[in-house]
């Protein structure tokens, strides 16, 4: 087996309600972390954008076809303080994130996951809630998967990148 640092051979503690940190990495996978960088509202932050690309270069540089995790359950402060995934509206802020990816991180990878395991999220973050409102919460997630995979398309597209999986 290749010489990995261990951090990057070992799965994000994700069940323990620890979001990745940005730049994380499972193997091929890396966690973006959308609350470290949107800190605030419509505010990118360039370190933690560095730490993912530093992460997807690093996957590149072992042969690996790195994938973009784009939420693993990390909602950034003031995205839960708006309400979170209970508000329908609040889907154009993870849409503003997920097009900044794409911009930013399009050129290291064609491989994307929008949500981990969005079951597991809900039933995480909605721990006291009632069974309505976890459905509406991944009922907002189902449609923001949906608009997020033809925002990254169309992104590649327009900057003359190959087809993505997502």
């Amino acid at each position: 087996m290749e010489n990995v640092p261990e951090k990057e051979n070992t799965f994000p503690a994700l069940y323990a309600g620890t979001a990745p940190l940005p730049g994380e990495v499972s193997r091929r996978v890396v966690f973006a972390a959308w609350s470290a960088l949107e800190p605030a509202e419509g505010r990118p932050d360039a370190a933690a954008a560095d730490a993912v690309r530093e992460a997807l270069i690093r996957c590149i540089a072992r042969g690996e076809q790195p994938v973009l995790c784009l939420y693993a359950g990390e909602d950034p402060a003031w995205f839960a303080e708006k309400g979170g995934w209970l508000i329908e509206d609040n889907l154009r802020c993870f849409l503003r994130y997920a097009g900044r990816a794409a911009r930013a991180f399009g050129h290291l990878t064609d491989k994307y996951i929008t949500f981990f395991e969005p079951n597991e999220l809900v039933w995480r973050k909605s721990a006291n809630r009632n069974l309505n409102l976890r459905f509406k919460m991944l009922s907002h997630m189902a449609c923001a998967h949906v608009r997020a995979v033809k925002l990254v398309r169309d992104t590649r597209a327009q900057r003359q990148l190959p087809e993505t999986r997502i």
